[in-house]
Order: C-alpha cells, then sequence, then structure tokens
C-alpha cells in the first residue's frame, strides 16, 4: 500500500503532466553520460522515468533502455513516446524492482527523482545496488538540505514541500552511507555542470563558489566488486 507522501507525489505530477512531455537531456545529464556511461552502450535502467524524455535520446545513443515510474499516467505518456522502439516502459516502484540480480550495467534516476522516496531513500539504493552489475554504474541526484536559499528550512527535517511536492534533501551524511552500497562515489554540485559561468546569475555563482550550499547533488557510484 502506498504511503500518503509518495500518493500526495504521485497525484501532484498527474495534474502537472504536461510539463513534463516535452523535455529533453539537461545539460548536466549529457555531461554525466558522456563523461561516465559505458561508450560501448549496454542495458540500462531509467528509475522515474515519467514522461519518458531521457529514454528515446539514451535509446539512439545505443543503450537498451527500460524505464519505471509510478505514477500511471506518466507510464502511458511515455508508452506512446517510445511505440515502436526497443524501449521498455513499466509501472513500478523504484524500492521494489521487479528485475533478477545483475540486471543492468547501468541506474539512472535523473531530475532529482530519487527525493520523491519516501520515506527511506537507501531502499531505493539497495534495489539499484542488487539489480545492477558487479561494478556497474548508479548516477542519481538529489535536492540539497543546505541549499542556500531554504536553509532557513533546515530544521524541518530530511523532507520538505518544494513547489507542491514532498521531497528529501541529501546531506554530507548521505555520502557516508552510500559506502556501504558502492566502493566509489563521486559528488557534483549542480550548479558546477548545469549552470555554465557564461549563463550564471548571481545565485548560480554563488552556488559555484560555494559548492556546499548548492540546490542539489549528483551521485555517481559505482558498484563494489
Amino acid at each position: 500500500m502506498l504511503n500518503t507522501v509518495t500518493k500526495h507525489n504521485i497525484k501532484t505530477f498527474t495534474e502537472r503532466i504536461e510539463q513534463y512531455k516535452t523535455y529533453e537531456l539537461t545539460i548536466g545529464e549529457k555531461y554525466l553520460i558522456k563523461k561516465y556511461f559505458d561508450k560501448s552502450g549496454g542495458k540500462i535502467l531509467v528509475l522515474g522515468c515519467g514522461a519518458g524524455r531521457t529514454l528515446i535520446p539514451l535509446q539512439k545513443m545505443g543503450y537498451q533502455v527500460t524505464g519505471i515510474d509510478m505514477t500511471p499516467k506518466m507510464v502511458k505518456v511515455a508508452q506512446e513516446k517510445v511505440k515502436g522502439l526497443p524501449v521498455k516502459v513499466l509501472e513500478m516502484d523504484a524500492c521494489q524492482l521487479d528485475f533478477p540480480k545483475n540486471s543492468f550495467d547501468i541506474i539512472f534516476f535523473p531530475a532529482n527523482g530519487m527525493s520523491c522516496i519516501y520515506p527511506d531513500i537507501f531502499k531505493c539504493i539497495s534495489e539499484a545496488q542488487r539489480v545492477m552489475q558487479p561494478q556497474g554504474l548508479f548516477v542519481f541526484s538529489t535536492h540539497s538540505r543546505f541549499n542556500l536559499k531554504a536553509l532557513p528550512r533546515f530544521f524541518e527535517g530530511p523532507y520538505a514541500n518544494y513547489k507542491g511536492f514532498i521531497l528529501y534533501r541529501s546531506t554530507p551524511l548521505d555520502w557516508l552511507k552510500l559506502k556501504k552500497y558502492f566502493q566509489k562515489i563521486k559528488i557534483i554540485p549542480y550548479s558546477s555542470i548545469e549552470c555554465p559561468w557564461k549563463k550564471a546569475d548571481w545565485k548560480d555563482v554563488i552556488h559555484k563558489l560555494l559548492p556546499f550550499f548548492d540546490r542539489a547533488t549528483y551521485y555517481i557510484c559505482i558498484g563494489k566488486k
């Protein structure tokens, strides 16, 4: 049975579905794919694929793509978007993945989707580690609890309302917890790759100079042998 927070987020995504139909890969996602993803292709699982904005670009790059999401209407839109392509889209909980162990070379959870996991993001992380190949790659992003703009709300706890969604906000302690699941973890602040200097506004500049207080964080995780 879905918890109250998850139901709320699914309802909010459903109400705003038109906002998610036409997006493509972001600057940061293109950078991460080019730098960290296996160039020879392989099997990739996209968690929280939403309306499918990342699926076709990844398929065109040569990956065998499977996407999952918990919002039924999002899944239907994504399935229609990839119709006729060798891409699977399934309605599924990222905390209860219906795949065998070591099924994928890469797990990708874009657009701060990990922040929607409630009440424990490590249930999702544990499942991702289980279904990916030994020494496979898991890339995800989350909102930051130290976000300079929202810092006065730090003491509200790890979850907070952000633009109508109830979202998790990570801290450096999450890096220590991730060590249980992965042999290598690299942390990249959002603004360092998503906001080029020439396009950065004053807030982006502050985040680049003080990355600890950036709005979001990318985690690049390599599985254990």
